[in-house]
């Protein structure tokens, strides 16, 4: 009995160990956890380090980026994150207090990085915070400087996120559209229009979704007749129901444009992915829909 009970010892012992080198393997082995705010950001951190890092968001992308309901789940897992990346204070005002606790080394603001800003933003005041266009992620330079960001944090190699034979085959795209005028449903693609050499579109609300003033909501009506639009643009986490009002008087269609990626799956080419979806979303208010398909 006393030699089956030492080898019991042993056999627990040596299992025992088994499972601690496990243990101590999986945390060797374990990825750092990437937690963004919305969708995009996470397009952006998943292509800028393939699959050196885990990448989640917060926000579903059906829903507006600007309403942000936080749940104690949601908490938790910004305090388990390894490095957190939001768009600014201003756009997501709900998380302003538990971010503040998370260590600077382990957030990034990404408004406070070296972008660049479509020149008739205006700076960002306490009476009207999103007074500028805070969707960066639309433009293709914007999203490579957040890139490198998260690469030096991790201490990754450069990756870049779209090449530049894909950039100049949207631009070329785009191009004989530069002077066509559209009709967007809320202030959001200054950066796309910046970065595209595009004309930006004429919109029915302000940058956070919210209708406008009297006076701003007649004088968009008046642009619009006056500019004969090719289309409007609507997106899906928001109902359009003006929108579709004001396609319907200026007999125009009504287009989607996903500016957060709701179609595009999280992964090593997503923010590419991402583009050439916005780009052929775009292009087929003139029609042209075909011709993107044939060269993507």
């Amino acid at each position: 009995m006393k030699a089956v009970a030492r080898v019991t010892k042993i056999l627990r012992i040596f299992a025992f160990g088994c499972w601690c080198s496990q243990v101590w393997a999986d945390e060797l082995l374990a990825k750092p956890v990437i937690l963004t705010t919305i969708k995009p950001l996470a397009l952006i951190a998943a292509s800028a380090v393939g699959d050196a890092a885990t990448v989640e968001y917060l926000q579903s992308p059906a829903q507006s980026a600007h309403d942000l309901h936080l749940t104690p789940s949601m908490l938790q897992r910004i305090a388990a994150a390894d490095l957190v990346i939001r768009v600014d204070p201003a756009f997501e005002q709900r998380l302003n207090k538990h971010l503040a606790k998370i260590p600077t080394q382990r957030l990034i603001t990404a408004s406070t990085l070296d972008l660049h800003w479509p020149s008739s933003n205006l700076p960002s005041s306490n009476d009207r915070p999103l007074e500028r266009d805070l969707h960066f992620w639309l433009n293709p330079s914007n999203a490579e400087v957040l890139a490198r960001r998260i690469q030096q944090i991790l201490k990754l190699p450069p990756r870049r996120l779209i090449d530049d034979a894909t950039l100049h085959r949207h631009q070329r795209l785009l191009m004989p559209f530069a002077d066509q005028s559209t009709i967007a449903y809320h202030d959001a693609y200054g950066h796309f229009a910046s970065a595209f050499r595009l004309s930006r579109p004429t919109t029915i609300r302000d940058a956070a979704g919210h209708p406008q003033g009297l006076a701003s909501h007649y004088a968009m009506h008046r642009s619009a007749t006056a500019e004969q639009p090719s289309c409007v643009f609507v997106e899906a986490q928001y109902a359009g129901r003006d929108a579709t009002a004001m396609a319907k008087k200026l007999g125009v269609q009504v287009l989607p444009l996903d500016l957060l990626g709701i179609q595009i799956a999280v992964g090593a080419d997503s923010y590419s992915h991402f583009i050439e979806h916005l780009v052929t979303q775009y292009s087929a208010c003139f029609g042209v829909f075909d011709q993107v398909v044939q060269g993507a």
